[in-house]
């Protein structure tokens, strides 16, 4: 079966109650933006409408607390950041996309019988940002020089015309 969001192979299959099917991070990350069913639209959904279709209770990894807000101090953001091995770097929106990253790859992997440890979890999560997020792109101070003083003689070059 195939989930219609990332196009592969569903992994650890969650159903919405309009009995669409999804991979559990596809679906958890879709519902943090949206509140409807990305098949047919059905609304309103939310996570805790998800049903499970993965049953495992062997699972070692042990159980976190999620804070029930992710608006919070910067100080107390980088230390739940630094508790879970996460890196401190980059603007708020930023560092509390990570946390929000860990605990969803987390609760995907409490799902699996073999499941990564915590510090695979934080990697995963730095590996994601790599992806998701563009890096900045670093601009040569000669090169912006340049463009400016063109820019410059052609403004002139179109004053001189009137």
């Amino acid at each position: 079966m195939e989930c219609s969001i990332c196009k592969e192979k569903i992994e650890l299959p969650h159903m919405l109650p309009c009995n669409d099917t999804f991979c559990y991070l596809c679906i958890k990350r879709h519902l943090m933006l949206r509140s409807y069913c990305p098949v047919c639209f059905t609304m309103p959904v939310n996570s805790s409408d998800l049903i499970s279709l993965v049953k495992n209770e062997n699972n070692m990894l042990p159980e976190i607390k999620v804070p029930l807000k992710f608006k919070q101090s910067e100080s107390v953001l980088k230390r739940e950041l630094k508790k879970y091995q996460l890196i401190l770097t980059g603007d708020y929106n930023r560092m509390v996309w990570r946390l929000k990253e860990y605990f969803l790859i987390y609760s995907a992997e409490k799902l699996k019988s073999l499941s990564k440890s915590p510090t695979d979890i934080a990697r995963q999560v730095h590996r994601n940002e790599g992806l998701i997020f563009k890096k900045e792109i670093l601009i040569d101070k000669e090169m912006l020089r340049k463009y400016f003083h063109k820019l410059k003689e052609k403004i002139k070059k179109l004053k001189n015309r009137n």
